[in-house]
């Protein structure tokens, strides 16, 4: 017969040994960090955030973008000048040219999507931009753009350490209580 109070110590240990705050505070943190693969504030045609224009009107994760070159901080990666051959171009196209974007982008209006295109197109990380990252982001995410080049670079789970709890509290199961 199974002796209900060696059950219930287990299970006591179990829960003071594991770590169930940490897996709870960094399942929030991820939360956050996967929403910014899905939310913006772009949400609206022609609409403008710190160099990012909405293309088109869509709900929550259609949201289509185009970076306008105006995105503080990036000017110079964005923007072709073409000063010294201004006369040049002139002669080759018949008409008059001025500075313009070097690369055209369109892509997804969501943060995540955002920052690995500001990654790719202007080779600088994710995080030099935060600041228009952040206004792009819902109000109720902003503070996940903070970790924005780890979640880039490795994910969501393991930039805000909810793989790594969660296996803790795993292992604390599985070998405390089956070994």
């Amino acid at each position: 017969m199974t002796d209900i109070s060696q059950i219930n110590s287990q299970l006591k240990s179990i829960f003071s040994n594991s770590n169930f705050d940490q897996v709870l505070e960094s399942a929030v943190k991820v939360s956050a960090a996967s929403a910014l693969a899905r939310q913006t504030e772009l949400k609206n045609a022609d609409q403008i955030i710190d160099g990012f224009k909405a293309l088109a009107q869509g709900e929550v994760g259609e949201t289509i973008a185009e970076f306008t070159g105006d995105i503080p901080g990036l000017e110079e990666q964005l923007i072709g000048d073409v000063s010294s051959a201004a006369s040049d171009l002139d002669n080759i196209t018949g008409g008059t040219n001025a500075n313009g974007a070097l690369n055209v982008v369109i892509g997804s209006g969501a943060p995540q999507a955002v920052a690995a295109a500001v990654e790719n197109v202007a080779g600088v990380n994710p995080s030099t931009v935060t600041g228009p990252l952040k206004n792009i982001a819902p109000a109720e995410i902003r503070d996940a753009v903070n970790d924005i080049d780890q979640i880039v670079s490795v994910g969501a789970s393991q930039a805000t350490g909810f793989s790594s709890s969660l296996s803790c509290i795993l292992k604390s199961i599985w070998y405390e209580h089956w070994w």
